[in-house]
């Protein structure tokens, strides 16, 4: 019963990280005083940079995938590896807003569910998931209140 525990472990390397920036009307929120102009959206996208580059430089492929965009505006970007990956990554951001549509919470974390880094499959059950929901008379009630 005296004798240490030792336990040793090893760093995971070559990971898939996915990154998912939430394009939603709540991202427009500026909720600091004195910090005009530093959206919570702003804030997102440098948390995603100051990720990409840490996992980047710890041999990561890191790829990103935008949602609460209206439909047919997502972007993504398939995980990548190297040095020019984070340029790529910012490249495919650049430009992005906020919009005033409601965040598919649902479709997001079905996407994360997924787990493998494999895009095409994200985005045709994303896709797959827009579809039923546009069915779904919750989610049209809830969408013509938000257009009101």
């Amino acid at each position: 019963m005296g004798k240490p525990i030792v336990r040793e472990f090893q760093d995971e390397r070559d990971q898939c990280v996915m990154l998912l920036v939430d394009c939603g009307r709540r991202m427009r929120a500026d909720d600091r005083p004195g910090a005009i102009g530093t959206t919570h959206f702003d804030q997102v996208l440098n948390a995603v940079i100051l990720l990409s580059y840490v996992a980047l430089r710890e041999g990561d492929a890191v790829g990103a995938m935008t949602f609460g965009t209206p439909a047919g505006q997502e972007r993504s970007l398939a995980a990548r590896k190297g040095e020019h990956a984070l340029n790529g990554l910012m490249a495919q951001l650049y430009g992005i807003q906020p919009t005033p549509t409601h965040s598919d919470y649902v479709a997001a974390r079905l996407l994360v569910q997924m787990g493998a880094c494999d895009i095409d499959r994200r985005i045709a059950a994303h896709e797959r998931l827009r579809k039923q929901l546009a069915h779904d008379p919750l989610t049209q009630a809830r969408e013509q209140h938000e257009m009101a």
